[in-house]
């Protein structure tokens, strides 16, 4: 399995794409190889731990 970070994202709106406090910007699928991708995001709770989400897609382009 590649792994590769892309960025991270420290204020809304949270778009994977460096979108404004105004403006979200669509991510760009057409970066990414066709076949299986993981995504994972790990955020902060108030409470000082920390989550972390896992979702896979699939690419066609």
């Amino acid at each position: 399995m590649k792994r590769c970070y892309i960025q991270t994202e420290l204020a809304a709106p949270f778009d994977f794409a460096s979108g404004t406090v105004n403006t979200a910007n669509a991510f760009d699928m057409r970066t990414l190889t066709n076949g299986e991708h993981t995504i994972t995001a790990t955020f902060a709770r108030t409470d000082g731990t920390f989550r972390t989400l896992t979702s896979t897609f699939t690419v066609s382009n």
